[in-house]
């Protein structure tokens, strides 16, 4: 479960019909995850490579994170905790800080 904010936002964002995602448009994405290994292209990477997952994430397990890492060497991530699947959407001032961090950190 996620924070009291996170609550809120996700009851007011299923109020907004506007938002009402197309339902072509969520299958083709879900079959391409379904189907997509990009592993060795992310081995190819040369380059610092940041995840940011939410704490309570139920869609991708905290093993993945571990897969990644040993994937790639450069991988880093980091864990917006009392967060879901979209830390980007509820929690942006924290997902803005750890990029930033990263950034600087491999300026």
């Amino acid at each position: 479960e996620g924070s009291r904010d996170q609550k809120n936002w996700l009851r007011e964002l299923k109020t907004m019909n506007r938002y009402a995602p197309d339902e072509r448009a969520l299958r083709s994405g879900l079959e391409l995850l379904e189907h997509a290994d990009l592993r060795e292209n992310w081995t190819a990477l040369k380059i610092p490579v940041l995840g940011i997952y939410g704490e309570n994430d139920t869609l991708v397990p905290a093993a993945v994170r571990e897969d990644l890492k040993k994937l790639l060497p450069t991988f880093s991530s980091r864990l917006i905790a009392d967060t879901g699947h979209a830390p980007f959407l509820t929690d942006a001032q924290k997902v803005a800080n750890e990029i930033l961090a990263f950034l600087e950190a491999h300026a």
